[in-house]
């Protein structure tokens, strides 16, 4: 039977006994409620390095042990050593590892008799916990779930469980620029206003994530010098070798996926432009705000 961790303290700011679970995206990560000591703060894997992680009160690493215990993981290779230490709060896995002291096994039995097993990401045990446990509201930032990946079942998953929350009388709070349970209202909102509002959230949302992952790529390509210095005064040295290779694998992928945002971005640039042009035909907006393609396409 689990044993409920929530303190029922409640929020000054909001009034209500409140939980935030906060991701990676920097879309809405600006809005979390660092300041809010009433608040419970929830997040997951390796976003406790991040330098915006103020505190938190509650971890998540769902995956499997192959994956969270690898050497060489890109978003953070000392993840599971920070793991194994010691901690003052609980970290949910899929069950409790004698290696792992504050782990915690995911009442996933509770959960299923709940809410069913329709369950396709870490926001998804996130989001059931918190309502199991009977937070009156439940807030959420830096989950977009925005693209064609993962996240294209993952966010629909998340969707039907923020419906499924709210049915049941909890207050689910989505940060006005975030864009879970954002569509247009059929027959009442045009299609192609509304999916260009789409595009741009999605190049924004690019934009901003742009900015940290070239802050991890510098921080790699440091990471190399540093190493290659060490290897090149000592090549016999097997353990110095094996460093040096893996931060070279760490560093050109962390510099794959700069490249990739860039891409990324420029045809997010390129895809607005065309649709403006579009719209421009369609006579649904001024000729003014939508003569954008060619510049974008020739630089």
């Amino acid at each position: 039977m689990y044993e409920s961790l929530n303190k029922g303290i409640v929020s000054k700011r909001t009034g209500k006994n409140t939980v935030a679970l906060v991701g990676f995206s920097q879309v809405t990560r600006g809005s979390i409620p660092f300041e809010d000591e009433d608040t419970e703060l929830w997040s997951l894997n390796e976003a406790a390095i991040q330098p915006w992680m103020k505190r938190f009160t509650r971890w998540f690493q769902i995956h499997p042990e192959d994956n969270f215990s690898r050497p060489n993981n890109p978003n953070d290779p000392n993840h599971f050593k920070w793991l194994q230490e010691a901690k003052d709060f609980p970290i949910y896995m899929q069950k409790h590892y004698d290696s792992i002291p504050a782990s915690v096994a995911f009442p996933l039995d509770e959960v299923i008799e709940k809410y069913g097993n329709y369950l396709t990401s870490t926001l998804a045990y996130m989001l059931t916990l918190a309502m199991l446990e009977g937070f009156e509201r439940i807030e959420l930032y830096g989950f977009e779930l925005g693209t064609r990946t993962e996240y294209h079942y993952q966010k629909a998953n998340a969707e039907y469980l923020i419906g499924l929350g709210r049915g049941l009388g909890f207050d689910i709070y989505i940060p006005p620029a975030g864009s879970l349970c954002k569509g247009k209202m059929y027959g009442f909102e045009s299609m192609d206003v509304v999916f260009r509002q789409k595009l741009e959230y999605r190049k924004d949302g690019i934009q901003a994530e742009l900015l940290g992952i070239r802050d991890e790529a510098k921080v790699q390509q440091g990471a190399l010098e540093v190493v290659e210095k060490f290897y090149l005064s000592n090549m016999e040295n097997e353990e110095l070798k094996k460093m040096y290779e893996d931060q070279k694998k760490a560093t050109r992928l962390a510099l794959a996926k700069v490249n990739f945002s860039i891409g990324a971005l420029e045809e997010a640039k390129i895809a607005i432009a065309s649709y403006d042009d579009h719209l421009e035909v369609i006579g649904v907006a001024p000729k003014q705000d939508y003569t954008k393609t060619k510049k974008v396409l020739d630089g």
